[in-house]
């Protein structure tokens, strides 16, 4: 049954909302029972709705319980200026939209459902401006300056798992789900010479759009630099089975702001790295290079076309070997120290 336990004088400017945490709660556990949203969806709903969270934990002296069009104004002025990320940054732009537009569907569903009554909550939110999406591209010295700040015990990891992000232009939770076992490589693992060959590939069972892994997944390739990298790790932490880096893909993210606001450079993000990616091969191979790209990145070429959907995308053999064929990385043009690294250094 559900609650309708706030309080809703009609006409009045304000209304005790002592509930909403329990309705935003009501919301994403029957959207995830009515298979309305996908566990994963759900989360990152949850995570979206996190900084309001905060604000009617933190703020009571503010809100009292209470909701009003004055209140939502004033938790959108707090976020703005006093929320601060688990790594102490402000709140993108982007993310406050996306925050006060999952509330705005949480209200909007509380109203449909009679949970508030006669008055619509999701009519006091109030707009935000949704902001300029991302369009960071690193350039060669900030990857370098990157792939140089981990230190201590997890160096190898986060060296291996950001060359690996920038290599295959794997999305962040995609990366998570990447397993051991299902790397390969041109050369053998034990093979950690400097200067050969150590190019291969992944298979990423679970992808945007398939995260249940029914569909087949798809097939990144990485660069002889990441897989050297991917080499030393493997090899060091022993396992042979399970997620490559054993990181959610929260982890990653957090590592990735982790890495960068050590070394002076906030817009760093899992997905500048795939941008990084996308931007150097574009520039290198131009237009004849982008179907293989989009192969690469897993967008679609032509949804349309019968022969490559139901044929040619299905010999993963062959699609590795033309990735393979064109596959190039920013990853070629930074100066790694490999003393650092358990490889082995040929004698001049």
């Amino acid at each position: 049954m559900l609650p309708t336990a706030l309080t809703l004088p009609v006409r009045h400017a304000a209304i005790d909302a002592h509930l909403l945490p329990e309705i935003i709660d009501l919301y994403l556990n029957g959207k995830l029972v009515d298979g309305t949203l996908a566990p994963r969806t759900a989360a990152n709903y949850r995570l979206q709705l996190y900084p309001w969270f905060a604000f009617w934990r933190e703020r009571a002296d503010i809100h009292n319980y209470m909701l009003s069009a004055e209140i939502m104004c004033a938790a959108l002025n707090w976020i703005r200026t006093d929320y601060r990320t688990r790594m102490g940054k402000p709140l993108s732009q982007t993310s406050i939209y996306d925050c006060f537009l999952r509330l705005r569907q949480v209200l909007q569903w509380a109203f449909t459902a009679n949970c508030t009554g006669s008055v619509n909550l999701a009519d006091w939110i109030p707009r935000v401006d949704p902001g300029t999406p991302d369009q960071f591209f690193p350039d060669i010295d900030q990857l370098a300056q990157l792939l140089a700040t981990p230190t201590g015990p997890y160096r190898l990891r986060d060296v291996a798992c950001l060359a690996f992000l920038v290599s295959t232009g794997a999305r962040r939770f995609e990366a998570a789900l990447a397993a051991i076992e299902d790397v390969e490589f041109l050369t053998p693992i034990t093979d950690l010479a400097v200067g050969n060959d150590h190019r291969g590939w992944v298979w990423l069972r679970k992808v945007k759009g398939d995260a249940d892994g029914k569909n087949g997944g798809r097939d990144v390739v990485f660069c002889s630099v990441a897989g050297l990298l991917l080499k030393a790790y493997i090899r060091a932490d022993g396992r042979k089975t399970g997620a490559i880096f054993d990181l959610s893909d929260n982890a990653i993210g957090q590592m990735v702001d982790r890495h960068a606001a050590a070394c002076g450079l906030a817009e760093f993000s899992p997905h500048a790295l795939r941008r990084a990616l996308a931007d150097y091969w574009d520039e290198h191979h131009g237009f004849a290079g982008r179907a293989v790209l989009k192969k690469q990145l897993g967008h679609a070429i032509n949804s349309g076309d019968v022969t490559e959907k139901h044929y040619i995308s299905r010999n993963r053999k062959r699609i590795t070997r033309e990735i393979l064929k064109w596959h190039i990385s920013p990853l070629a043009d930074v100066a790694l120290d490999w003393r650092e690294f358990p490889v082995h250094i040929p004698p001049p």
